[in-house]
């Protein structure tokens, strides 16, 4: 008698989407029982049956199958006992192929259609962007011709038109992409791992030699398991996973530190613990910011793909490592569904940006000075003022595309003499907020991503968001660096070297 063995790997939800957490395993690992129940059912068996014109009726073949999972896991072994050793791994091969086929493992019809109308409407859109930025550069043109104040002022209206109408397409592009990735996300996987092969010699009951080699099996599936772990993570890691996802520098790398339970204002690294390694990647990330492009940035938005990636602290400690460098920087919450700013530095939160939404634009200079320095608080840094969020709007990404905003920019540089415009906002899959931002400001974009959590496929969703619209994305944070990310080079500007990760023990 020969055993032929093919292992197929069965995950549930949507993990090409989503982080593999311990909950997500246990459910992965009760869809791969299922799958294991549905190998012996009639209609997979009389599939198999037909597919290789076998001699069996459905309950003999059933007799001669075993499945089983490996625990905690969510891999299924399909064994299959036969006397002809090739047709032993003929069944179990079959097996795994009518399993796979009747799996819902791809989109519903519905869903394409769902599919395809999102994209549709994405391209359109997309098309009536571009002719709006063109209708506004015409503009812009006339206006620096000197036109009459009459002709100035019908041209500053169309503009302002323009841009509302601009606004908007924005702001539904951002939407019509979240929901085009959660369609996406709707599948299940299930694929094969390793096919079954011909074994050499037939199983024997030989007790103890059956022993050594089940001991041996199993730590050669143990050894296997952690290889395949490994190759099913689709995490970001280093430079070269950025690199192959999005084409985008690393502009920095932070290590992990502090403590879970720290508050946000002891993770204000810059300002508590100035010595320390963490804070070297702040430094290095401020280089890059200042020197390592033809024009240093003057307005940028920190963000990160999902929640909980580091994007607040990392805002928080690269504003407080500018002003440490004398550059006058102000660092705003444009986070007005979480915001948190207010508690790194310890403000008060009773006025802020939501503030100054709700002030009407004065002439052409927008706000007054006693406006702008009511909601401008100075924080414990030399050259660092913080907006805090104020009271939360009801649609915050309406004002983010708006002309408060950009008003709000012009003045901070041109009458208070501002350097540096730092806006902390939500995760750009969460929510549309900084889409708009970006695009009625004219700021680059630096995502956030946590090494070893953010999935390719959540960078590429986010970085689309932005390039969809025009945005700058000038690059990206590695944050959260541990030992398994120790492999890293930090990319600075024009070259890099190499620095070993791991020396700090604390964890953030």
């Amino acid at each position: 008698m020969h055993t032929g063995r093919r292992f197929a790997c069965s995950l549930a939800g949507s993990p090409r989407t989503r982080t593999r957490d311990r909950g997500e395993i246990q459910t992965a690992a009760t869809l791969a029982n299922t799958y294991a129940s549905l190998v012996t059912v009639r209609p997979t068996l009389q599939a198999t049956i037909e597919a290789l014109d076998l001699d069996l009726s459905p309950g003999t073949l059933a007799n001669r199958v075993l499945t089983s999972i490996t625990p905690e896991t969510s891999i299924l072994t399909i064994s299959v006992e036969d006397p002809n050793r090739v047709q032993a791994a003929l069944i179990a091969n079959e097996l795994a192929n009518q399993l796979i086929f009747t799996s819902p493992t791809n989109l519903t019809p519905q869903q394409q259609i769902q599919q395809d109308l999102l994209q549709a409407e994405i391209t359109a859109l997309g098309e009536q962007i571009t002719v709006a930025r063109q209708a506004i550069q015409r503009v812009d043109q006339q206006l620096d011709q000197n036109p009459s104040a009459e002709e100035a002022a019908t041209l500053r209206d169309e503009r302002a038109d323009l841009l509302e109408d601009l606004s908007g397409w924005q702001q539904t592009v951002a939407e019509l992409s979240i929901s085009l990735s959660t369609v996406d996300s709707q599948t299940n996987t299930l694929r094969v791992v390793e096919s079954a092969l011909a074994p050499s010699e037939p199983i024997n009951n030989n007790s103890l030699r059956n022993a050594l080699l089940a001991g041996l099996l199993g730590v050669a599936l143990a050894f296997g398991l952690a290889l395949l772990i490994e190759y099913l993570d689709n995490s970001i890691r280093t430079t070269e996973d950025v690199r192959i996802a999005v084409e985008l520098p690393v502009l920095g790398g932070i290590i992990r530190f502090g403590k879970r339970n720290e508050t946000y204002a002891e993770k204000l690294i810059t300002l508590n613990a100035a010595g320390s390694t963490a804070v070297e990647g702040y430094r290095a990330l401020r280089t890059n910011i200042l020197f390592g492009r033809e024009n240093p940035l003057r307005r940028l938005i920190v963000t990160s793909a999902r929640i909980a990636e580091g994007k607040t602290v990392t805002a928080s400690n690269l504003a407080v490592a500018l002003a440490q460098s004398g550059v006058e920087t102000v660092l705003i919450d444009a986070d007005l569904h979480r915001p948190q700013l207010h508690r790194v530095f310890s403000l008060d939160n009773h006025i802020g940006l939501s503030t100054l939404f709700a002030k009407p634009l004065t002439g052409q200079a927008g706000f007054t000075l006693q406006e702008l320095y009511e909601v401008l608080q100075q924080s414990s840094q030399p050259h660092l003022r913080v907006i805090t969020s104020g009271a939360l709007p009801t649609s915050p990404a309406e004002w983010m595309g708006g002309k408060h905003i950009l008003a709000l920019c012009k003045q901070l540089e041109e009458m208070l003499g501002v350097e540096a415009i730092i806006f902390d906002c939500p995760p750009v899959l969460a929510v549309t907020d900084s889409v708009p931002l970006g695009s009625a400001v004219g700021a680059s974009v630096l995502l956030v991503v946590e090494a070893g959590k953010t999935r390719h496929e959540s960078l590429i969703r986010a970085v689309e968001q932005f390039r969809q619209v025009g945005v700058e994305v000038s690059g990206v944070v590695l944050n959260r660096l541990t030992a398994r990310t120790s492999s890293y080079y930090y990319y600075y500007g024009y070259g890099r070297y190499s620095k070993p990760v791991g020396s700090e023990s604390r964890a953030r």
